[in-house]
């Protein structure tokens, strides 16, 4: 009888390990991925002038940009080979391509993983250290967005401005940079309470407002993601603290420009609307100022022709929205 009760147990101690390791879920053996042969690569693009159409910029800008972020974006050896189970590591000028690409392009995560040899998770991860990489970057004098502060950079940018102008006359004498606001697409924002906010009944989709500002050659001197795409230009152009900061500290003779649906300041010219034209002057005005003021919209349009991603919805968290931005 002892022996019977003993094989019962043992029965039922080895069902219950079969059990249990029938549930147990098995770790997937993760697939070694082929690195892209880089050079190869590199030659074949150049041979068939093909590398300024795929990376938005010739391979001498390209080396220059892999030059100033190399140091964010080296990984170590040895951790990538013991994290990716002995696959080569991800270099910086495939970082850089990936994330040049995933912008420029408008490429998926999952046709840049193909491409490059690499796990769709592991180009999310990629795509990430690039954004960052660039983000918070402060020594690339080219990737640089900022204001310009002291008395020679304000003569510099008004002089500029003063060339682009056709206008006979000193009327618009010291205009530094034409402001406007833009509204990038995105998918619904779920990571938000107040969804409603972002969909711009005048667009009919849901987006967010940017503000920026542009110098006379076409390059920002401010951007920011300002608000929802719900909210008009001027009530997004009153949250910009650090921009009124700025024009508050500007020279009397200095000012900026934009359109209409913005409030005039003494620091902000805006043209007459059709209810104040009441004469010759006041549509001339209008004219040189227009011919200042739409050199934003030149700026917003080779931004997003330079840069596809900017022309798609973007369906990303609202965070990484306004960083790809």
């Amino acid at each position: 009888m002892a022996h019977d009760s003993d094989d019962d147990d043992l029965m039922e101690l080895e069902d219950l390990k079969f059990v249990f390791s029938s549930r147990k879920k098995t770790r997937s053996i993760k697939y070694d991925h082929t690195r892209i042969n880089w050079d190869e690569h590199i030659d074949r693009l150049v041979s068939t002038n093909k590398f300024e159409q795929r990376f938005r910029m010739p391979l001498s800008s390209f080396h220059h940009l892999l030059e100033e972020l190399q140091e964010p974006l080296t990984v170590s050896f040895k951790h990538s080979i013991n994290s990716t189970s002995g696959n080569d590591p991800i270099y910086p000028e495939v970082i850089v391509a990936v994330g040049l690409r995933f912008l420029g392009c408008g490429d998926t995560h999952s046709s840049l993983a193909d491409t490059y040899g690499m796990s769709d998770a592991s180009a999310y991860h990629v795509v990430e250290m690039f954004l960052d990489a660039v983000d918070y970057n402060d020594s690339c004098q080219e990737m640089q967005v900022r204001l310009p502060r002291t008395a020679d950079e304000l003569n510099d940018i008004a002089q500029r401005w003063r060339d682009v102008s056709t206008c006979p006359i000193n009327m618009l004498e010291g205009h530094l940079g034409a402001m406007d606001g833009w509204f990038p697409r995105t998918k619904m924002p779920f990571d938000q309470v107040n969804q409603a906010d972002y969909f711009s009944g005048h667009y009919q989709a849901y987006g967010l407002n940017v503000q920026a500002m542009c110098d006379a050659d076409l390059l920002f001197i401010y951007v920011a993601v300002a608000g929802p795409g719900k909210i008009n230009d001027s009530r997004a152009f009153s949250r910009l603290r650090e921009l009124h900061k700025w024009m508050e500290g500007l020279p009397p003779w200095c000012f900026v420009s934009a359109d209409c649906t913005y409030g005039l300041t003494q620091r902000l010219l805006i043209p007459f609307n059709a209810a104040e034209l009441l004469g010759d002057d006041h549509r001339t005005f209008n004219f040189y100022l227009s011919q200042l003021q739409i050199r934003i919209e030149m700026a917003f349009g080779l931004l997003t022709t330079k840069w596809r991603k900017l022309r798609t919805t973007l369906s990303y968290s609202t965070r990484k929205n306004a960083q790809i931005i």
